[in-house]
C-alpha cells in the first residue's frame, strides 16, 4: 500500500513538474475518422453505438496483440494494433453473441480497463464490460459485480508478464475454467483527479520474478500521437480530453436491437459447477467487503487515535507555549527594570555631573572677581605713581579686557553649546526610550492576540 501511495504522489508530482503541452478537448468525430479504416460502426442494443475491429483472427480478444509495462499510472498496455492507443484506453469491450467483441466508446482514458485474477504462479487480465453509466473506480469485486466469467480472462505465467509477445506464452482458453477457479481478483482501479490509476498485481513483488519496465508517462493533449516511446524511460501517449457532445457515427453499417451479452460462462457447461464457482466469488466478495469494512473501521480509529494524540500534542505545545511565554515576560520585566535601574542612575550622574560643573563656574566666577578687585585695588594705590604711565596702561587693560572678553563669550557659547548638545542627546534618548517601549508593547498585544 505505501509503495502505491508513494507512486500516486509521484505521479502527481511528475504532472506538476513536467507539465505537458495546453490540454485540448477532442470530439468523438476524431476518434471516428481514426477507427473507420479498422473496423466498423454499429448500433447495438441498449449499448448504443460502438465499433467492431474487422480482419482479426477468430482467436483475438482485447488486450492480447501488446504488452505490459508499469509506469506512474501503474500497469499500462502498450498495443501494437492501430486502434489501439484509442480502443484500450477509452471505453470498454463487450462481448456479444454472434458478433464478437465490440468496442463501446468512453469519455476518462485511463492505463489500460482489464479486470486483474492471479496467484503465486499465473497472472490473469481481461476487458471490463460496458455498463450503462461510465464508471472509473473498480475493486476486487468487479467479477462478481460485472458477472465477468472465464471466457473473457487471458491468462500466462507470472515469468511471462513482462514478454513482448504475449500470444506464445498465454494458457490455452480451454485451461481458463481452471486458472479462474484457482486465482482471485486483485483489481485495483481508482481515479484522483482527471488520472486514472490501474494497480492490479504488486509490481514490487514481481520485480525479483518478471522483468516488467517502468516508465514515466507522458501524456499529449494534442491529436496526432498515439503510441511512441523515445529514449530515456518515457512513454508518450496520446491522451486528450473528450468533449461529451451528441455525437453519432456518420456511417452506422449495422443496428442490432436485439443481442445477448456473453458473460464469459459458456465454457462451464455444468450448472452445479457454475453455481460453486459464482458462489466463490460472491463469497470472496463478502469477505473482500468485510475486510474492506474492517479496515475502514480501522482506519477510523487509526485517524481518532492520531487526532487525539495531536491533540494532546497541541495541548502540550500551548501549555510550553504559555510557560515560555511567562519566562519571557518575567524576562522582560527584570530587563526593563534593570534598565529602568540604570537609566536612573545614569540621571543621577548626569545631575551629580552637571552640580560639580555648576560648583566648578561659580568658582571660577568668584576668583575672576576677586583677581578684579585686587587689581583695582593695586591699581587705586600705584595711581599717583604712575599718572604718565596711566594712558598707555589703561589702553593695555582695554585690549587685555577686550581680549578676555572675547575669549569669556567664546567660552560661554561652547559651553552653551555642549549644554544644547547634551540636552538634545536626552531628549533623544528619551524618544528612543519610549519608541522601544512601545514597541514593546505592540509585540506583547500582538503576541497575547496569537
Amino acid at each position: 500500500m505505501n509503495h502505491r501511495l508513494l507512486l500516486l504522489v509521484f505521479a502527481l508530482a511528475m504532472a506538476l513538474v513536467c507539465p505537458s503541452k495546453a490540454k485540448a478537448d477532442v470530439s468523438f468525430s476524431y476518434f471516428y475518422e481514426q477507427l473507420e479504416p479498422y473496423g466498423e460502426w454499429m448500433e447495438v442494443g441498449e449499448l448504443g453505438y460502438c465499433w467492431r475491429p474487422t480482419g482479426v483472427d477468430p482467436d483475438w480478444s482485447p488486450y492480447l496483440d501488446g504488452y505490459w509495462v508499469y509506469t506512474d499510472a501503474g500497469w499500462t498496455w502498450v498495443s501494437y494494433e492501430e486502434f489501439g492507443g484509442i480502443t484500450y484506453h477509452y471505453g470498454r469491450w463487450t462481448l456479444i453473441e454472434n458478433l464478437g467483441w465490440v468496442w463501446k466508446p468512453g469519455y476518462v482514458w485511463g492505463p489500460a480497463w482489464v479486470s486483474w485474477r492471479a496467484n503465486r504462479d499465473v497472472v490473469g487480465w481481461a476487458p471490463l464490460p460496458a455498463e450503462p453509466e461510465e464508471r472509473l473506480s473498480y475493486d476486487s469485486s468487479v467479477d462478481y459485480e460485472l458477472g465477468i466469467g472465464p471466457e473473457y480472462y487471458r491468462f500466462c505465467p507470472v515469468e511471462e508478464l513482462g514478454s513482448r509477445n504475449l500470444r506464445t506464452v498465454l494458457y490455452p482458453r480451454r485451461q481458463n475454467v481452471y486458472w479462474y477457479d484457482n486465482t482471485d481478483n486483485i483489481t485495483e482501479i481508482g481515479a484522483w483527479g482527471d488520472s486514472v490509476y490501474n494497480y492490479g498485481p504488486d509490481y514490487k513483488a514481481l520485480t525479483p520474478r518478471v522483468r516488467i519496465e517502468w516508465l514515466r508517462l507522458e501524456r499529449r493533449y494534442e491529436p496526432g500521437i498515439l503510441h511512441y516511446r523515445p529514449a530515456g524511460g518515457t512513454l508518450i501517449i496520446f491522451a486528450p480530453r473528450i468533449r461529451r457532445d451528441h455525437w453519432r457515427p456518420r456511417h452506422v453499417k449495422h443496428r442490432w436491437a436485439n443481442v445477448r451479452i456473453d458473460r464469459g460462462w459458456g465454457s462451464v457447461r455444468d450448472r452445479e459447477e457454475r453455481r460453486r464457482m459464482e458462489n466463490r466469488i460472491i463469497e470472496k466478495a463478502r469477505r473482500d467487503a468485510e475486510k474492506k469494512a474492517r479496515k475502514k473501521h480501522e482506519d477510523r480509529d487509526k485517524a481518532r487515535w492520531e487526532r487525539e494524540r495531536r491533540e494532546r500534542e497541541e495541548q502540550e505545545r500551548k501549555e510550553r507555549a504559555r510557560r515560555e511565554q511567562q519566562q519571557r515576560w518575567e524576562r522582560e520585566r527584570r530587563e526593563q527594570e534593570q534598565r529602568r535601574e540604570r537609566e536612573r542612575r545614569e540621571e543621577r550622574e548626569k545631575w551629580e555631573r552637571e552640580r560639580r560643573e555648576r560648583e566648578e563656574r561659580d568658582r571660577r566666577e568668584r576668583a575672576r572677581r576677586e583677581q578684579e578687585q585686587r587689581r583695582e585695588r593695586e591699581r587705586r594705590e600705584h595711581r599717583s605713581e604712575r599718572r604718565d604711565d596711566r594712558r598707555d596702561d589703561r589702553r593695555d587693560e582695554r585690549k587685555k579686557d577686550e581680549r578676555r572678553k572675547g575669549e569669556r563669550k567664546k567660552d560661554r557659547g561652547d559651553r552653551k553649546e555642549r549644554r544644547d548638545d547634551r540636552r538634545e542627546n536626552r531628549e533623544e534618548k528619551r524618544k528612543d526610550h519610549r519608541e522601544k517601549r512601545k514597541d514593546d508593547r505592540r509585540k506583547e498585544e500582538r503576541k497575547r492576540d496569537r
